[in-house]
């Protein structure tokens, strides 16, 4: 079980432990893919793209 973050007022902080998938149907998958690189900055695979949690990147 993961540690449960609490903020400086003794309260827990929620936090995202993941998001649903969103799937795009293309005839050109590999264009669809530069698109995203291009105009969103997202690095892609053949899986498309995934992203990194990364813990206590945030202040109060």
């Amino acid at each position: 079980m993961k540690k449960q973050v609490k903020d400086k007022n003794d309260e827990l902080i929620p936090k995202v432990t993941g998001v649903g998938g969103i799937f795009f149907f293309t005839e050109n998958p590999e264009k669809l893919k530069e698109w995203y690189s291009k105009n969103l900055g997202l690095e892609t695979n053949e899986y498309g793209s995934s992203f990194e949690f990364i813990p206590n990147t945030y202040s109060m």
